[in-house]
């Protein structure tokens, strides 16, 4: 399986864990595992993916952070983790993202503020951090995302 490149398994009723044994999967490009009942974190292994353009997890019950380890995934121009329980802090990392055209971290537990480094994602077009804990001020770096048409922070 050293040459799949989509794993395209949304809307069905799996459960358990990501397996960390996914990031051995070195050609995936694509990864859609949202609307199911995986549990437990995201796996840290999953920065090894570096040819990932989507990667959709929404919908589950995944709790625990963000691995700051997806700031690895340069090539990222989807990035949905919405529905989840993901807590902590929004990683600086995701400012290394800079394909990303859509992220959506809404309907979590996130808290702390939002990173500045957020102000790095030139060609993000959709931005949905709201339903969170989050904090503090929304970083004035936002103004360098000139591509962006929707921001989502109620």
């Amino acid at each position: 399986m050293s040459s799949l490149k989509k794993i395209e398994l949304g809307r069905n009723d799996l459960s358990g864990y990501i397996p960390p044994e996914i990031s051995k999967l070195l050609s995936l490009s694509r990864v859609d595992l949202s609307e199911n009942a995986f549990i437990g974190s995201i796996p840290s292994a999953i920065g090894g993916l570096t040819n990932l353009t989507i990667l959709n997890l929404n919908f589950n019950f995944l709790s625990g952070c963000i691995p700051e380890s997806v700031g690895n995934l340069t090539h990222l121009t989807v990035l949905s983790l919405s529905s989840n329980s993901l807590s902590g802090a929004v990683p600086a990392e995701i400012g290394k993202l800079e394909n990303l055209s859509f992220l959506d971290l809404s309907h979590n537990a996130l808290t702390d503020s939002i990173p500045s480094t957020i102000g790095s994602l030139s060609v993000l077009e959709k931005l949905s951090l709201n339903f969170n804990f989050l904090s503090g001020s929304i970083p004035e770096s936002v103004g360098n995302m000139t591509k962006l048409t929707e921001l989502y922070v109620v």
